[in-house]
């Protein structure tokens, strides 16, 4: 439900609400349905069982994450509510992207090269939490981007020190204290697409315009991640978002 719509809707007070706090923002979602009941069952990595009709069917395996739009969208919602939890000072936070100089795609060895990356950053600048997404680009090369959150203001750290501790390409490193939601802000890059030119919109594109002018195409960069990957990862002090359902009363 949009903001916009939101002053025509007329809540009860005995509706069932989803509340969610995560840092400093706090969301609620109407509830017009909660269906719990099981209807599919899995029987093989190739099979399921619809439980109301006794039918057996086959698994529509994925070729990427964009035909399971409602995964990615589960996918990016969880990745936003980790990050506004946990950044909640952004003072304390430090947003990096790391590239490969090489047209790397093989995204476990990014898993392995990041853990590293990890490890000496905290050996040299001490210890913090914190949150990586991996993207994809149309080539498949794999880079990432990563909120370093301190429990202290961040230390000034020069961009050439990053990049070479990093050691396997380009380092970039932005500001967040002008963002007010650092996961949406965060979730935007690893969904969409800058426009570069009016001729690269197709038919079907769904086009975003920020406020600074720039196009975007919503979702295009789905198409590029592996299914089943898992698109965000995080350190152990990492908190979780508080979830209750309870009544708009």
């Amino acid at each position: 439900m949009d903001t916009e719509k939101l002053h025509d809707f007329s809540m009860r007070d005995n509706w069932e609400v989803k509340l969610t706090r995560m840092g400093n923002i706090k969301e609620m979602q109407y509830l017009s349905k909660r269906n719990t009941k099981q209807i599919i069952q899995r029987l093989d990595k190739d099979t399921y069982m619809n439980l109301a009709t006794g039918e057996v069917c086959e698994v529509n395996h994925m070729e990427n994450r964009a035909g399971d739009k409602r995964s990615i969208q589960k996918t990016m919602y969880a990745g936003r509510a980790i990050i506004n939890t946990n950044v909640t000072d952004v003072r304390k936070g430090k947003f990096v992207t790391g590239t490969y100089v090489e047209n790397m795609t093989d995204f476990r060895k990014l898993y392995k090269d990041i853990e590293y990356f990890v490890k000496k950053m905290r050996k040299k600048y001490g210890h913090f939490e914190h949150i990586t997404a991996r993207e994809p680009q149309e080539r498949g090369a794999w880079h990432f981007h990563m909120i370093m959150i301190f429990d202290r203001i961040a230390p000034y750290i020069p961009n050439h020190e990053i990049q070479d501790i990093w050691g396997h390409g380009m380092t970039f490193t932005r500001k967040l204290d002008s963002v007010d939601d650092v996961g949406a802000y965060l979730t935007a890059y690893l969904t969409d697409v800058p426009v570069l030119s009016d001729a690269d919109i197709l038919p079907g594109d769904v086009i975003k315009v920020n406020d600074d002018g720039k196009k975007f195409k919503k979702g295009a960069r789905l198409k590029y991640y592996p299914p089943g990957m898992r698109v965000f990862t995080w350190s152990k002090g990492i908190k979780k978002p508080e979830v209750e359902y309870t009544d708009y009363a």
